[in-house]
This record gives structure tokens, C-alpha cells and sequence, in this order.
């Protein structure tokens, strides 16, 4: 017996009025004095919606640098498990550059997946990002592949991976916007967000290595004792080549809204003073509002059976949102001009 359940979707539509800094599909070009930027390009985006707050070129295609690490942390998330081990091969650590960044990891040493992890997050290390490379998909070439298609399957349209770690490479290359939503889905891993607003870490010794190794992190808006902390942010990642400059990604959140923002080509501190610009605009001018609630929304469907092309009812069931709906909206929005 062949048994076909009709499929059944609660759909909802929800209208909201016009405002000039939101988008969905397209990404508008956001010009406001509230916000002085000095990056070449950036953006500023809900994180729970994808909403665009504030975009100056974020569709540009520039050089990353190190916040591509971003796409080899979700990857590494998205196909292991923390206490998995990760044993270095010769590639993975003489591969890199002379005098780029790393955590002196040798070969055959063997490192957990957290371990590896945390010295992506908090030394932007380049052997660390091939070594997760390899695990996951046996090469860097094939993890690149892996890197592209999957930004692809986000919604990045103007992304080209070809290294793990963001080392230069003229074809490697992506937008603020891309980087926007790569760090948005990050946000759904809660092994991520446990490690995010870690500033430091110890790996212990190993059948390599006899010393502690103690990891500081590097992103200054995190650092409780920088010239540049920034009280709200619980996350990111910092990036930095001679082609690129500097690139930032950060996470920031207050009163319940979370905001994603992205600085692209900055020269000195630009990346830290234009992100805490960024933020002070979003939190200033916009709020999370919730615009209903899942008991309000449930319906009951009839679940139907088909035996030999003849129809059997099998009883109902009752169908609401997983859970409430929220939405980032200008300050001062009528809500009830929100149609649901």
C-alpha cells in the first residue's frame, strides 16, 4: 500500500510600510548623515531577518582577507563535531605564507575541532583554517569548492573562495553584503556563539607541543581594555592583508536586536570607529519589534490519506509558527500599519 499525505504550508505574508534603509532582495544604497563611514565598503543588517539597515557599495567586489575564516568556521560547524580531531599534515602548515599568522602548529599534531576553532576565532590562525580544510573535505582545493557553493547556497552572489584562510589571491574575493549573510548563518550554530565573545583561551600541551599555548583575542571591540571596546559587541572577526587593509565583521546586540556589521578596505582604526558608527546608527534609529504572536496564528489542516486514488480522511492537526515573529523596523513605526 502506497500512503501520499497531502502537503500543508502556513504561509505568512507579512506587508510592511516603506522605509528607505530596507530591503529583502535588492540591496539600496543607504545615504544618511547619521552615519560618517570612511570604508570603502560596508553594510549593517538585522541578523535576524536579513533586513539592510545601512549599505555603502556592499555589493563591490573586494578582497577579504581574514574574515573569510568566517565561511571555514560555519563549515567546519556544519560538518563536525567539537571533540572531533583534526591531525595536521605537511601542506596544511608550510603552505602559508612566511611570517602570516599562525599558532606554531606542527606536523602530525594532532588538536581537537574546538581547539583549532578557537585559535581561528582569537589568532586568525592560517594553518589552523587548512587543517579544518582537510578534515572536512580531504584538500584546500576541494574545501574552496566546498567555501563557494555553499556561500552560493546563502544567497552570495559575488563570492569566489579559493583559499581557507583569506591569504591574497587575485581571484579571492567576495562583498560586505556576501559577508553579511555568511556571518548571519553562523549565528544559527550555538558551538559558534559559545566561542564568539571569548577573548582568551588555553590549548593545553600535546604529544607535540610541551607548553600551554595561550590564545588572546585579537578583535578590540570585544577587549574590555581597548581604546576601541564597545560595550554591546559579542562577536567577530577581524582580517587584514596589504591588498585588503583591514576587514571586521561584528556582532552586536542590545535590547533583544542583533546586528550584523561588515567594513571592507579601512586604513588604521577605521574598522573599529566606522563599525561603532554603524551600530550607534542601527541601535539609534531601529528596534525588534514583535509583530505576532504564534498562539494567535495556529490553524487546524485535515490530513488526508490516498489508498488506490481514493481520498481517506485521517483526522487533524493543528499548525502554528515554531514561534514568535519579530522584525526590525524604524523607530517610531505604526505597527498597526504592519499587515500580517
Amino acid at each position: 500500500m502506497k500512503k501520499r499525505f497531502l502537503p500543508f504550508l502556513m504561509a505568512l505574508t507579512i506587508i510592511f510600510p516603506p522605509f528607505s534603509a530596507f530591503a529583502e532582495e535588492a540591496v539600496p544604497e543607504t545615504n544618511t548623515s547619521a552615519t560618517s563611514v570612511v570604508a570603502e565598503t560596508a553594510i549593517l543588517m538585522d541578523a535576524a531577518s536579513g533586513t539592510v539597515l545601512y549599505n555603502k557599495n556592499a555589493e563591490q567586489k573586494m578582497f577579504p582577507a581574514s574574515i573569510t575564516k568566517l565561511m571555514t568556521i560555519l563549515l567546519a560547524l556544519e560538518h563536525g563535531k567539537l571533540t572531533d580531531e583534526i591531525t595536521f599534515s605537511h601542506n596544511a602548515i608550510y603552505s602559508i605564507e612566511p611570517g602570516s599568522a599562525h599558532i606554531a602548529i606542527q606536523e602530525g599534531e594532532t588538536l581537537t575541532l574546538e581547539q583549532v576553532l578557537r585559535a581561528i576565532i582569537l589568532r586568525s590562525a592560517n594553518e589552523a583554517s587548512n587543517g579544518v580544510a582537510e578534515y572536512v573535505d580531504g584538500s584546500v582545493e576541494e574545501f574552496t569548492k566546498h567555501m563557494t557553493a555553499r556561500a552560493k547556497e546563502l544567497g552570495c552572489k559575488n563570492t569566489n573562495f579559493l583559499t581557507a584562510n583569506g591569504l591574497h589571491d587575485e581571484n579571492h574575493y567576495t562583498t560586505a553584503y556576501d559577508m553579511a549573510l555568511i556571518a548571519k548563518e553562523l549565528l544559527t550554530h550555538e558551538e559558534y556563539r559559545s566561542m564568539m565573545s571569548e577573548t582568551y583561551y588555553e590549548i593545553p600541551p600535546t604529544e607535540k607541543q610541551e607548553e600551554i599555548r595561550y590564545l588572546h583575542g585579537q578583535h578590540q571591540m570585544l577587549n574590555e581594555n581597548s581604546l576601541y571596546y564597545y560595550e554591546d559587541a559579542i562577536g567577530g572577526k577581524t582580517g587584514f592583508t596589504s591588498e585588503a587593509l583591514n576587514t571586521l565583521v561584528t556582532y552586536a546586540e542590545r535590547d533583544g536586536m542583533e546586528l550584523i556589521a561588515v567594513v571592507m578596505k579601512c586604513n588604521g582604526a577605521d574598522h573599529y570607529t566606522d563599525t561603532a558608527a554603524l551600530f550607534d546608527y542601527g541601535f539609534s534609529n531601529f528596534e525588534s519589534v514583535k509583530l505576532l504572536s504564534a498562539a494567535d496564528h495556529s490553524a487546524t489542516v485535515k490530513v488526508t490519506e490516498t489508498y488506490k486514488d481514493k481520498p481517506i480522511e485521517r483526522g487533524t492537526i493543528t499548525i502554528s509558527p515554531a514561534e514568535d515573529v519579530y522584525h526590525t523596523l524604524p523607530k517610531g513605526t505604526d505597527v498597526s500599519a504592519v499587515k500580517v
